[in-house]
């Protein structure tokens, strides 16, 4: 546990220090900002829940798949071609080091990404109102406590923040495999576009909970919010949690071939 303790605080600094973790915040904040552009610029009583919502379904929503992975998600990469991964192994058991630094990815990613959304919501309410304009439906989180708008936010910015954790351990998992950080940066945009083809084949389209977007749709439909919430934070985790597992049984497997 010390170890483990030990390698975690580490890690984390060197995400939180790494020139990564400033860039993976403003990319994401001014992919938001690109992707209510124009909409924003033509209509002035659009609320900023709304401009929430919008901003993960336009043009570049994408990229968010990338943002996610840039604060500590090619750490791994950056430790083998540094020789950092052989001085470590000495010193550490692997799965010691393994797990801190799927730690330290996850909140690293998970908190950049809350920092930037929550940017965003900050700049808009300057000039929006925060709810209840016409373009709103009367469904999703905003109805587990009507009028109090900044409980939605909070509610969205955590599972938007748990999904970035979940990209950047699923690129470590990937870096296990590929070395070039290019495709890492991508394997969860690539990963997820693999996966929508793959479950139309099969003729399981409609099976949202295998969707790495689920979380930006936000209710997964259950009969209550807090259900929707919890169900959704829940299998993000299990999912990070899976391929924590399979980042670790690789880096173990890779150490002990030399």
């Amino acid at each position: 546990m010390q170890a483990f303790l030990r390698l975690l605080r580490m890690e984390l600094r060197r995400a939180v220090q790494s020139g990564f973790f400033p860039a993976a915040y403003l990319a994401m904040l001014v992919t938001l900002l690109l992707n209510i552009y124009l909409y924003s610029s033509t209509d002035s009583d659009v609320s900023v829940a709304y401009f929430l919502e919008y901003s993960f379904i336009g043009t570049l929503a994408m990229l968010y798949y990338v943002w996610g992975v840039l604060p500590h998600g090619l750490s791994y990469c950056t430790d083998k071609q540094s020789g950092f991964l052989r001085q470590i192994a000495v010193r550490c058991p692997a799965k010691s080091y393994c797990a801190a630094k799927c730690c330290a990815a996850f909140l690293s990613s998970a908190l950049s990404t809350a920092m930037a959304v929550s940017t965003f919501l900050l700049l808009l309410s300057f000039s929006r109102p925060l709810d209840n304009d016409i373009y709103l439906y009367d469904n999703g989180y905003r109805t587990w406590f009507p009028g109090h708008p900044v409980f939605y936010f909070i509610i969205a910015t955590m599972i938007l923040a748990l999904g970035s954790g979940l990209f950047s351990i699923l690129a470590l998992w990937i870096s296990s495999y590929i070395q070039n950080p290019f495709a890492v940066l991508a394997s969860p945009l690539l990963l997820y576009y693999t996966q929508g083809i793959v479950l139309k084949k099969l003729g399981l389209g409609d099976l949202w909970f295998l969707d790495f977007a689920s979380m930006f749709h936000f209710m997964p439909g259950f009969s209550s919010p807090a259900a929707n919430f919890f169900y959704t934070c829940g299998y993000l985790l299990a999912l990070a949690v899976f391929f924590g597992i399979l980042f670790t049984r690789r880096a173990e497997k890779e150490r002990l071939n030399g």
